[in-house]
């Protein structure tokens, strides 16, 4: 069964969605239009911290590069033995606008979520986004 948590950004702080109902908080009223709601993925990182939409998780490429991509939600064209599928849900943006998925088995040896861990969010740390290199 999978877990359903909203939390928002409401240009000022991060309300957690546990801690007060949605609808009685004018300022989240006004971002029903889904700026700023971010859901929760069902995943969590190395250290046991939930991923939600808009979070920075930093990982280690298969180049043994740090680098960080954003979580989101939409929709991936990937290519699959010789056809194109188009796969919806939750995937992780790199800089490069490329859209990855977290992997069971990857070049370690190990699931990624034993690799990721959040280090911040796009509306309090956007800076941590800024071109890495």
């Amino acid at each position: 069964m999978r877990i359903l948590k909203f939390r928002a950004w409401d240009k000022e702080k991060m309300i957690d969605g546990d801690s007060l109902a949605f609808e009685d908080y004018a300022p989240i009223k006004d971002l029903l239009s889904g700026e700023g709601i971010m859901q929760f993925t069902g995943l969590k990182d190395k250290n046991g911290v939930d991923i939600y939409e808009g979070d920075i998780i930093n990982l280690i490429n298969a180049e043994g590069d740090s680098i960080n991509v954003v979580c989101e939600f939409g929709t991936a064209r990937r290519r699959v033995i010789d056809c194109t599928v188009d796969i919806t849900g939750f995937y992780f943006k790199l800089d490069n606008g490329k859209k990855s998925f977290p992997v069971v088995d990857n070049y370690l040896g190990k699931h990624d979520l034993e690799l990721f861990e959040v280090i911040g969010n796009i509306y309090e740390h956007p800076e941590l986004m800024e071109v890495q290199g």
